[in-house]
Formats: C-alpha cells, sequence, structure tokens
C-alpha cells in the first residue's frame, strides 16, 4: 500500500475515534535517577515530594505506579499525581487528565476535561493536541472548529509534530467544518518536514502543486 494511503489512515483514525491523546498515564518510561533503591535514595525523594516538589512528586507517583523501589500502590500513584496537578505541574495535569479518562476507578469525564485543559493553558502540547482534535471532531459548529484549530497550531507552534501533519491534513482536505486552503497546508507541512517528518514531506510535494502561494 502507499504511504499516502497510510498517512490518510492514520489522520483519519485520530480524527475519527475518540480517545486520540498521546503517552501513557503514567508515564511508561522510568524517570531518570531512579536506578538506585536504597532506602537512604527512597528517603530523600520521599522527602522532596513532602516538601512539594512537583517533578519529584510525579516521580513518586510513578515510584507506586510500577511498584519500583517501594510496594505498587495504585492509590497512593493517583494521590501523588494528583497533588502535582493541583500544585501546577503541566505534565501532572496532563496524565491525571489521562486517568480521568482512562482509569475504571476513577473515570470521570468532565474532570478529565478539566485537567487536560488546565494542562493545555500551561503549554503542555498534547493536552493542546488533544483538545484541538476533541473540539475539532465535535462538529458542533465553526466556533468549535475554530476553537480546535486554535489549540492545534499552539501545538504545533510548540514543535508537537502530529498537530502539525493534522492541521496540514485537515486545510488540505476541508474536512471537519475546515475550509480548504492549501497555502496553510502548505505550511504547516513544511514546518513537519524541517522536524524530519518524512509523511510532510511526500504530501507536501503534492500540495505544492496546488497551491499558489
Amino acid at each position: 500500500m502507499s504511504s499516502n494511503f497510510h498517512f490518510t489512515a492514520t489522520i483519519f483514525c485520530l480524527l475519527t475515534f475518540v480517545d486520540a491523546a498521546h503517552g501513557a498515564f503514567p508515564p511508561q518510561e522510568q524517570p531518570a535517577g531512579l536506578d538506585d533503591c536504597r532506602p537512604a535514595i527512597v528517603r530523600q525523594l520521599m522527602e522532596k515530594a513532602n516538601t512539594g516538589d512537583t517533578g519529584t512528586q510525579i516521580i513518586v507517583s510513578w515510584m507506586y505506579w510500577a511498584g519500583k523501589c517501594v510496594a505498587k500502590d495504585d492509590r497512593e500513584s493517583f494521590r501523588w499525581l494528583k497533588t502535582a496537578a493541583d500544585a501546577g505541574n503541566a505534565e501532572a495535569q496532563f496524565h491525571l487528565g489521562q486517568a480521568y479518562a482512562r482509569t475504571p476507578d476513577v473515570k470521570d469525564a468532565k474532570l478529565a476535561a478539566r485537567y487536560y485543559l488546565m494542562a493545555a493553558k500551561n503549554n503542555h502540547p498534547l493536552a493542546q493536541h488533544h483538545i484541538g482534535l476533541t473540539l475539532v471532531r465535535s462538529n458542533k459548529g465553526p466556533r468549535s472548529t475554530e476553537e480546535g484549530l486554535k489549540w492545534l497550531s499552539a501545538a504545533a507552534h510548540r514543535g508537537h509534530v502530529l498537530s502539525m501533519l493534522v492541521l496540514g491534513y485537515l486545510f488540505e482536505k476541508g474536512e471537519f467544518r475546515v475550509a480548504t486552503d492549501l497555502c496553510k497546508s502548505k505550511k504547516w507541512y513544511e514546518a513537519a518536514q524541517k522536524l524530519g517528518d518524512q509523511d510532510a514531506a511526500n504530501h507536501l510535494h503534492r500540495v505544492q502543486k496546488l497551491a499558489r502561494c
């Protein structure tokens, strides 16, 4: 199958299915500095988390979720993540939004939306991308589409390549109430290409033939 088909199918899935947020709750990769589980090291992390350091609170949340250096405890993991999120940490807000969106024990769509929005307003590109997709896909009218494009653009301006590709696709195809604008499509494909995305390079070639800008 052609790369064009795979690209179109990928973007279609993103624009069609409900949960297109990327990243997992909690982050799957082990945070840096957790190779040493000596009691003194763990005690230092706990003390730092208790002083209000939100970065350390996220690490402690991951530790309890993964059972790394401590006994696995999902409730403690959630408590530390929420503590960091409520203190204003954008990464924690995004992952807490995912927890409320995906985790059966705490699932709450309104709280998920609230924390995604908090993270987006704190310039978290994945949250901005998620909110942008949600609004564009809602098909609720021009205002919702405009707001969705604003959030996708915010994520793209922060270097989020997938947002660039989605914007390029939307402006190229004119779907989901987005007016076709090949010059804007070209702009976003070019931005993604500059960051090394091969799909963007392929589609930019096609749009360049049609755009008059």
